[in-house]
């Protein structure tokens, strides 16, 4: 079984469930960031049953679909500062908060 707690992150908050997943970005741009941890998770959801990393999983891929990449490196998610940005899904993606650890 393995164990995802340190890639992504589920929240709840009150009655409506919203997904976080928590990217860090050093050394690498958002994307491969992004397609790293999507990879993990496949490999995880292949292995297990959990709904909440199902909407993980769910909220990356339309991430991944979807997020321009050249936008989101040209402004500062190219790799070369360690980021830590988080997603957040309640029908709407969007990168809501990028901060330096």
């Amino acid at each position: 079984m393995s164990d995802m707690s340190n890639d992504t992150t589920s929240t709840m908050s009150g009655t409506m469930s919203e997904t976080e997943v928590h990217l860090i970005v050093e050394g690498h741009c958002i994307e491969t960031e992004a397609k790293k941890v999507f990879n993990k998770l496949v490999n995880y959801l292949l292995k297990n049953e959990d709904p909440e990393k199902e909407k993980e999983f769910e909220l990356l891929r339309k991430f991944l679909e979807t997020a321009d990449f050249n936008k989101l490196r040209s402004q500062g998610l190219d790799g070369r500062e360690r980021k830590h940005v988080v997603l957040r899904g309640n029908g709407k993606i969007e990168v809501i908060e990028v901060k330096e650890d």
